[in-house]
C-alpha cells in the first residue's frame, strides 16, 4: 500500500525519500497551475501561446508523463490523500503524532514536510492518551515543533475567510486528552519541582567574581517516606465545584481561595492522648493541655481528580483524607454516599501511614510507609488489581473500602503508583514496574503483570 511507503521512509529516517513521497500531492498541480506549458495555454493565460484543440490534445497527452514524471520515477507518489497521509499504525499513532514526540535530529523535518501536506490532520488524537500532536511535542520539549504546529493552525485560520482574526483561537490549543489537560496544562504538570538555593563560593582566593553568590538549582527527589513536600499547616480551595471535589462543605463554586479544615478520626485522637499520658503521667482528660488535645495538623500532599480529591497529613496513622463523589466507591469510606468535606479513609488504612496517593477517575490507590499498596473504588476496567464476585446484571464490580493488593506483590516494597482512568501501575523499590487494567494499548492486562524491562 502506498502509505507504508511513508511508513518506511519515516522509520529509516529518510527526510529526503519522505519529501519526495509527499511532495506531488503537496505542490506539483499547484506549481503547474503557475507555470503553464509551452502548448497548452489557452486565451485565459496571457502570454501562452495558442494551439489548436487537436494539437493541444496531443500536449495534454504528452503532458501525462511530463511534470510529474521524474518525481514519479524517483519515488514520488501522485495518490496520497488524507487517507494515506493520516494513517495509522499498530499503536494507533499518525506518523504526524510519532515525529512530534520524536527525539531524532530529523524530527523537525518530517513534521515540516507533513505540514506542507493540504491533507494532513493537525487535531488527530492518540487513541490511549487523547493526546494531540501539541500534548506530545510540549511533553518531550520539542519547542520548535510545538512552534511549527501553532503556526500552521494560524495560517489555516487565517485562510477560512477573507478577514478572520489571525489571533482567533483554535483547536489545538484546546483539546483535551483522556484525564481532561489541554496542551499547554499537561506542559504545566510536566514542569520537574526545583528549589532555588543560594550557596556561597568556599574559594576566595581567586578573584572576586569566584566569591560572589551563585544560584543552584537541585532536583527534589521523591521516594517512599514523608518528605517536606508540603508541610503547611494551611489547605485553601478555590475554583468549580461541579463534582464536590473542593471539600467546603457544599456545592457552591468559589472565586476566591477558602481554608479547608481537616477533622482527625477519634481514634487518632485518642492515641495522642495515651502517648501523652504516657509522657507526662496525667490521669484525667482535664489535665491535658489545649495544644496536645488540639495538636497541630500539617499537610503534606495534596492530589485532585475529577470527580474526587485527597489530602494527606503527617499524622503516624489516618494521614489520608478524602471528599467528591462516591458514587463506584471510588472515596473508600463504605459506601457510594457523597462528601462535601474532607473525611479519612479508615478501613484498612485506620492504623497505616498513608506515603503517596493515586487518584483514578474511578478509583484510587495508596502506598504506606510500609510499601504495601491498598486500592479501592470501581473495578470496570480491572484496574483494582484483584478479581471481585461476580455483581448483579445492570451493576457494577467495586470495592467500598481499602484492600490490599497481594499476589506478585506480596513480597514487594511498593515505593510508587499511578493511575489513569482505565489502569494502574506500582513501582517497587527494586526497580520493577507493574500495571494492570484495560488493555488500550498500554501493555496490561487484567491481573497484575511485571513490565520489567
Amino acid at each position: 500500500m502506498s502509505h507504508n511507503l511513508l511508513w518506511k521512509a519515516y522509520h529509516e529516517d529518510n527526510v529526503d525519500k519522505f519529501r519526495r513521497l509527499l511532495a506531488p500531492a503537496a505542490y506539483t498541480a499547484q506549481s503547474a497551475s503557475k507555470s503553464p506549458s509551452l502548448g497548452t495555454g489557452g486565451a485565459a493565460s496571457p502570454g501562452a501561446f495558442g494551439t489548436s484543440p487537436r494539437n493541444a490534445h496531443k500536449s495534454r497527452k504528452a503532458s501525462a508523463l511530463g511534470p510529474g514524471a521524474g518525481v514519479a520515477r524517483s519515488g514520488g507518489n501522485m495518490n496520497f490523500g488524507r487517507a494515506e497521509v493520516n494513517s495509522r499504525d499498530y499503536m494507533g499513532l499518525t506518523i504526524l503524532l510519532r515525529a512530534a514526540s520524536s527525539e531524532s535530529e530529523n524530527a523537525i523535518a518530517f513534521v515540516e514536510a507533513l505540514l506542507d501536506h493540504p491533507a494532513v490532520d493537525i487535531y488527530t488524537q492518540d487513541p490511549e492518551s487523547g493526546w494531540n500532536a501539541l500534548h506530545r511535542a510540549l511533553y518531550t520539549g520539542n519547542v520548535s515543533i510545538a512552534r511549527l504546529l501553532l503556526d500552521k493552525e494560524r495560517r489555516d485560520l487565517a485562510g477560512l475567510t477573507v478577514g478572520t482574526s489571525v489571533a482567533r483561537v483554535g483547536r489545538l490549543i484546546k483539546t483535551k486528552d483522556n484525564e481532561g489537560n489541554s496542551p499547554f496544562d499537561l506542559y504545566n504538570l510536566t514542569i520537574g519541582e526545583r528549589d532555588l538555593k543560594r550557596l556561597d563560593d568556599a574559594d576566595t582566593s581567586d578573584d572576586d567574581s569566584e566569591s560572589e553568590e551563585i544560584a543552584v538549582a537541585t532536583d527534589n527527589v521523591a521516594n517512599s517516606d514523608l518528605l517536606d513536600l508540603v508541610n503547611g499547616t494551611e489547605v485553601f480551595a478555590f475554583g468549580s465545584n461541579k463534582n464536590l471535589s473542593l471539600g467546603l462543605g457544599d456545592e457552591d463554586d468559589r472565586q476566591f481561595p477558602e481554608r479547608v479544615y481537616l477533622e482527625r478520626p477519634g481514634h487518632l485522637i485518642q492515641r495522642f492522648y495515651e502517648e501523652y499520658l504516657e509522657k507526662g503521667g496525667v490521669e484525667t482528660a482535664d489535665q491535658i493541655p489545649t495544644l496536645t488535645r488540639h495538636k497541630e495538623l500539617l499537610v503534606h500532599d495534596v492530589a485532585l481528580s475529577k470527580y474526587h480529591s485527597a489530602i494527606m497529613t503527617t499524622d503516624p496513622v489516618s494521614n489520608l483524607y478524602i471528599c467528591g463523589i462516591g458514587r463506584g466507591g471510588r472515596l473508600g469510606l463504605g459506601d457510594e454516599n457523597t462528601r462535601f468535606m474532607y473525611t479519612p479513609v479508615q478501613g484498612g488504612l485506620a492504623n497505616k501511614r498513608v506515603t503517596q496517593v493515586a487518584l483514578g477517575q474511578n478509583h484510587t490507590l495508596a502506598v504506606t510507609s510500609e510499601g504495601g499498596l491498598y486500592s479501592w473504588g470501581s473495578n470496570a476496567n480491572s484496574a483494582l488489581g484483584y478479581a471481585l464476585p461476580e455483581p448483579p446484571p445492570g451493576e457494577e464490580a467495586m470495592s467500598l473500602l481499602p484492600r490490599q493488593l497481594f499476589g506478585p506483590l506480596k513480597k514487594e516494597v511498593i515505593v510508587g503508583v499511578a493511575a489513569s482512568t482505565i489502569h494502574s501501575v506500582a513501582f517497587t523499590s527494586t526497580g520493577s514496574l507493574y500495571c494492570w487494567g484495560r488493555n488500550s494499548g498500554q501493555s496490561v492486562s487484567s491481573s497484575i503483570i511485571s513490565c520489567k524491562a
